[in-house]
This record gives C-alpha cells, structure tokens and sequence, in this order.
C-alpha cells in the first residue's frame, strides 16, 4: 500500500486521514491560494469603486448628521449645542473648555488646582488670569503688601475628603486673603468657599475684582 502526501506540504498523511488530499485546512487554504488565478482590475473599474464608496460614505454621513442635530449634544459647562463636526468634545468652545479644565483640576485631590491653560505674567511672578494681575498691580500703586506663593489652605468638603485651597492673593498686614472669580465660578464654589472661611477661621474677600477693591478699601480703613 503506497502512503499519501499532503498535496501542499508533502508531509505524510495518517491512516485516518488517507483519503484527504491535505494534513489540516491551513495546507488546504495555502495550496487553493497558490493555485487560483486573481483577475485583473481594470484602473476604471477601480476608480468607479473608489467612486462608488465614496457616495456610500457620504450618504451614511448625511443620515448620521440628521440623526445628529434631532438630538444633538450639548456643553457640559454652558449647556449650548456641540456643533455635529465637533461632537466629539465635550464643550462647545475654547473658554468653556478652560472652565472645565480649571474644574477638573480644583475637584482633583492630586491636583491642587493647577491648571495648563494660558498664563499671565507681572513681576516675574505666574497669574491664572489678567483680573489677578490687574489686582497685583492696584494693591502695588497703593503700596499694599502682598503675597502669592505658596498659599494653602485645608477644608472638609460634604463628603468628608481632606482637600486643598490656593486663595490668590495674602496681605500680611491685613492678615486678609484675596480670591477673585467671575460669576460662574463664584456659583460654583459657593459652598468650598463657605467652608474654607468658617474651617480656617479667616477673613476671604472674593467674586469680582472691583467688590474686592472696595472690600480692601473699606477693611483698610
């Protein structure tokens, strides 16, 4: 009785397998694509596929678009529609993604409120915000000492979680400390910042940056 070769690899075939032409279907797909014969495009078939694929995306685009804007997504810090070639993010545009960036970064424990976006400079010295800088250099033209490195304070929030508080400014001669926020911001540290005053037991001027000058006027005198 004369053995039976795979037909691909030429390894002999087991009894059980003797009436197989190949040893496993590996060897049986590899000789079928040694052997078939591809046909050939032509480069006008091939741009009418190309064509013809291209029209195939653009409509599942256009039907995606419609389904889009019936529901579309909205900011998640100013609550408008997210426009449908940006729906992706998560906010409509540059200042809200700053206001998120700087929210992450406030209720991140680790973090201690840094944040990345644009900083402002005056004296050598790094500011958050031009309201900061236009503050540094009011209490300057007054001669009012003032702090900004370094300044941390602890508070207990609702849940109990130990966290950290960088106010803006210090004045050592006062023994104040200086926060100012817009009106967003202000709404939403409301609470933190009710907190941070009564736990530390200091006097915090903070919202705008005009309330705050009269604030440090009138505890001046």
């Amino acid at each position: 009785m004369c053995e039976k070769k795979c037909k691909n690899c030429e390894k002999l075939l087991s009894h059980e397998k003797r009436k197989n032409k190949f040893c496993n279907h590996s060897c049986a797909a590899t000789y079928t694509n040694k052997v078939r014969k591809r046909k050939e495009v032509s480069g006008k078939a091939l741009d009418n596929i190309k064509k013809a694929n291209q029209q195939i995306n653009l409509k599942r685009k256009e039907k995606t678009k419609i389904k889009y804007e019936k529901n579309p997504k909205k900011c998640i810090i100013c609550k408008k529609e997210i426009a449908f070639n940006k729906k992706r993010r998560k906010t409509c545009g540059e200042e809200c993604y700053k206001i998120l960036v700087k929210e992450n970064a406030i209720n991140n424990e680790n973090c201690g409120g840094k944040t990345y976006y644009k900083k402002y400079k005056y004296k050598e010295i790094h500011f958050d915000s031009s309201w900061e800088v236009d503050l540094a250099k009011w209490m300057d033209n007054l001669n009012i000492k003032w702090k900004r490195k370094k300044l941390t304070l602890w508070w207990i929030d609702k849940n109990e979680n130990k966290r950290r508080y960088h106010p803006d400014f210090y004045l050592p001669e006062y023994d104040i400390y200086l926060d100012p926020k817009n009106s967003y911001k202000l709404k939403q540290d409301k609470d933190k910042l009710k907190r941070v005053i009564e736990q530390n037991n200091i006097v915090l001027f903070y919202g705008q940056k005009c309330l705050i000058k009269e604030q440090v006027l009138n505890y001046k005198k």
